[in-house]
């Protein structure tokens, strides 16, 4: 398997004949803006969704898990669940949408796919190369 593409956005909207629509997609970081005052005020909490296109090679998975990893290494599930493969398929799209994404503090994230075969084995583990970076920007006076 090989990651073809990997999107971050506030969100996915399906479009008729199999299109996608990307809303407010992201480079490599997400900026709070905050008032004087806020700084430090965390957790913070927004809807945010991952498009991710996979080349698949080989056997076919049976389910997925999406994992953040934090600067200290500590990994956490995002989302998991099982994936509706069909028997020809060479290009798999994920539309990952996250209702209530946690962001604990300002630093970097970064992101990881593993996906299991119909026994639970770990058949294969995907990280984007991209380390996304959390920041806080004060606007106003």
């Amino acid at each position: 398997m090989k990651l073809r593409t990997f999107i971050i956005c506030d969100d996915i909207r399906s479009e008729v004949n199999g299109k996608n629509s990307l809303i407010g997609t992201y480079r490599d970081k997400i900026i709070f803006n905050i008032q004087k005052g806020q700084k430090n005020t965390w957790p913070k909490v927004i809807k945010l969704a991952f498009y991710v296109e996979i080349l698949v090679e080989g056997s076919l998975p049976k389910t997925f898990v999406f994992k953040r990893i934090d600067e200290e290494g500590v990994e956490s599930v995002v989302l998991q669940g099982d994936l509706p493969f069909k028997k020809d398929s060479t290009l798999f799209r994920m539309n990952l949408i996250h209702p209530a994404f946690m962001f604990n503090k300002v630093g970097t994230i970064i992101f990881k796919l593993e996906f299991f075969d119909k026994t639970g084995k770990l058949t294969n583990a995907i990280e984007p190369p991209m380390v996304f970076k959390v920041e806080e920007q004060f606007v106003g006076s």
